[in-house]
């Protein structure tokens, strides 16, 4: 069996998270022992009271409402390491998943090795149109370029390198997060994603 853990940083966003696990119970989890740790960061609108009463099997890590993104992941990737995994997924709470999405971003890592795999983001009304891929930073252009009009037909089709990954969907192999830390909550709040 392959070990994963799965984390999320959340707060007041109870509709999406409910949807978010929702769609994560659904997936394949062959071959997969699978986790999952949400960092409630004080959320107020009675967002652990329904993990707990939806989903008894999900941990709960409490924060203060000071967490945001980075200091949230890197809470549930603490908790996480204590359960010795194979794999660290960290997601966003507001995304739903495709059924084979795992499996395939674990076979990606294994004929990667030592690769941090991000995945493929869509969008929810459009689910053919990709939004989010390899953002690139470009100074003279003045920020994060995308490439734009990918649909799933047209994205190359086999793994390629990039500068950045998008925190949305990433996958991290425990070795990985023990070589290079954690995030850099003290600097950056909201894009330590980017930047780790």
């Amino acid at each position: 069996m392959i070990r994963v853990e799965i984390v999320t940083p959340v707060h007041n966003r109870k509709a999406f998270t409910l949807r978010c696990l929702k769609s994560l119970s659904e997936i394949n989890k062959s071959g997969l022992d699978i986790h999952v740790i949400v960092v409630d960061d004080g959320s107020t609108d009675g967002t652990g009271d329904e993990i707990r009463r939806n989903y008894p099997d999900v941990q709960i890590v409490n924060g203060d409402g000071n967490l945001w993104y980075a200091g949230g992941t890197n809470r549930g990737i603490e908790a996480a390491l204590k359960r010795n995994p194979d794999y660290i997924l960290a997601i966003n709470d507001d995304s739903e998943f495709h059924p084979e999405f795992l499996q395939r971003m674990i076979k990606c890592s294994q004929q990667n090795t030592r690769s941090v795999v991000g995945a493929l983001l869509l969008l929810r009304d459009d689910p053919d149109k990709v939004f989010a891929v390899a953002p690139k930073w470009q100074t003279w252009y003045g920020g994060w370029r995308q490439f734009r009009h990918l649909t799933v037909d047209t994205v190359p089709q086999k793994p390629w390198q990039v500068e950045t990954i998008a925190g949305n969907c990433v996958l991290y192999p425990k070795q990985v997060i023990q070589e290079v830390g954690l995030m850099d909550e003290r600097h950056f709040l909201l894009y330590a994603d980017v930047e780790y």
